[in-house]
């Protein structure tokens, strides 16, 4: 019989002022100490490290991380979070905090001076407004939402650009290779009237355009034109069943 022996850890770690890391989109500096200890056969921590210097890349972009703590009160592999990371643009600051732990992060937008999340995002993503913006880049903001976001927070935001861009209709869907994000079709609509829908629908690589015209004829059928990258016309009829 193997006899299982109790593991007793107390060892204290100090990162120096040469501790770099870089991955995972982040380039960055440590530094910081941390007691890492055993208490009940389990590994806990004590203390904290904190970016000293230190960029993070995502989606195409790279922010300075202006402020990154990561404290250690309890289980090792969940210490707390206190993350700043922004872009500068001119005299605009958009970025993201993030706090919470590991385990369950809360990711907020921080602008300087303050904006609209919509606002936010845009300057963090694009360098510029929404009002300099095209259907492309307003697919990004709605993928970066859901990716940064909690599922409230970005169906929210989701609403806004619509709202902030005066389009009554988006649609997000696999382009031509899934895993390939940018073939991701984003595509914005407009309703002319009460019978007539227009949409443009673009990949975010620029390589698929598509412009359709939804003609609703009568409450059962309606007419959709295709035009661009594909071209057709189709009749469709609904048939309702009790």
């Amino acid at each position: 019989m193997t006899r299982r022996t109790p593991l007793d850890l107390n060892l204290r770690f100090d990162l120096g002022d040469d501790f770099l890391f870089k991955g995972a989109g982040l380039d960055a500096r440590l530094g910081g100490n941390i007691r890492v200890f055993t208490r009940n056969e389990l590994l806990r921590g004590e203390g904290s490290i904190r970016v000293v210097k230190g960029r993070y890349s995502v989606y195409g972009q790279t922010l300075d991380i202006t402020r990154g703590i990561l404290s250690f009160t309890g289980p090792l592999n969940n210490p707390n979070l206190d993350i700043l990371a922004v872009r500068k643009t001119g005299d605009v600051i958009a970025g993201v905090k993030v706090s919470g732990t590991v385990e369950r992060p809360r990711a907020k937008l921080y602008s300087e001076p303050g904006m609209p999340d919509t606002e936010t995002l845009s300057w963090m993503v694009f360098g510029h407004g929404l009002d300099s913006g095209d259907s492309a880049q307003f697919g990004m903001l709605q993928l970066m939402a859901g990716a940064l976001l909690s599922q409230a927070e970005s169906v929210s935001l989701q609403s806004r650009l619509a709202e902030a861009l005066s389009i009554d209709s988006f649609e997000i869907r696999e382009g031509s290779n899934p895993e390939d994000l940018a073939t991701t079709v984003v595509s914005v609509g407009k309703r002319i009237n009460s019978r007539l829908m227009m949409s443009y629908g673009q990949s975010l690589d620029g390589l698929e355009q598509v412009v359709k015209a939804i003609y609703q004829l009568s409450s059962k059928i309606r007419v959709e034109a295709t035009t661009g990258t594909a071209t057709g016309v189709d009749v469709f009829y609904t048939i309702e069943y009790d």
